[in-house]
């Protein structure tokens, strides 16, 4: 109506122009659609639709195309869904979900390359994931930003008590991997722990003073950490 329109016009005054606003829309719809692990777009594609009955469809293609990708990706999802009874090797109460996406159509500044090695428990649903893909989408493959996604895990912390208590944080993959193999030994050294990821000691670092603001771990020494204890 008249007052949506004078919004979206008083939005294209903010920003300066119209191709600004456009991009930034674009890289705020980026955001909503990579954290939506339900690929439900309905409320996205009503607003593109109004979008795009004000700015016309061609400035508008990529933000189409990304919406795409997600209806897309529940296709692939529940391809892999159906193939679980199939698979001996499924993590018992884990439940895995990926975003496929046309990357040259998504804004790439949030896009990170960088790679490090997951922790099995997360390597064995990508490798699933990924052979699932191949049989649907033959011979197209799946190259993987390691670093994007969030991971829900639960972790026993401390408490404003003091004492340990069950907690369930949303992380990225990074930091549930540093968790994950405290899961595995109560004990590591910052140098194993980032030979075990292939990164280096710096990132390392950065993730367990994360998890020791949470009251999961704790330094020991220099350049040992352990989980922590009542």
């Amino acid at each position: 109506g008249k007052k949506g329109k004078e919004v979206l016009d008083l939005l294209v005054g903010v920003f300066g122009s119209k191709d600004k606003f456009i991009a930034e829309y674009r890289s705020l719809l980026a955001g909503k659609l990579s954290c939506n692990r339900t690929f439900d777009a309905d409320g996205e594609i009503r607003k593109l639709e109004l979008l795009k009955l004000r700015f016309g469809e061609g400035c508008l293609r990529e933000c189409e195309i990304m919406i795409r990708d997600l209806e897309e990706s529940r296709r692939i999802h529940n391809n892999y869904k159906s193939e679980e009874g199939e698979r001996a090797d499924q993590q018992e109460g884990e439940d895995f979900t990926a975003l496929v996406l046309s990357s040259v159509f998504w804004p790439t500044s949030g896009l990170s390359k960088s790679t490090f090695t997951l922790h099995p428990r997360l390597e064995v649903h990508k490798t699933m994931y990924n052979a699932s893909f191949k049989r649907l989408k033959k011979p197209r493959e799946l190259i993987w930003y390691d670093t994007l996604g969030k991971v829900e895990v639960e972790v026993e912390a401390v408490g404003e008590d003091g004492k340990l208590e069950t907690k369930e944080f949303s992380v990225n993959p990074m930091q549930a991997t540093v968790i994950m193999h405290f899961g595995d030994r109560g004990v590591w050294k910052v140098q194993e722990l980032a030979n075990e990821m292939a990164v280096g000691e710096k990132d390392v670092k950065k993730r367990l003073n994360f998890w020791a603001g949470k009251g999961v771990i704790k330094e020991e020494e220099e350049g040992v950490w352990r989980t922590v204890d009542e």
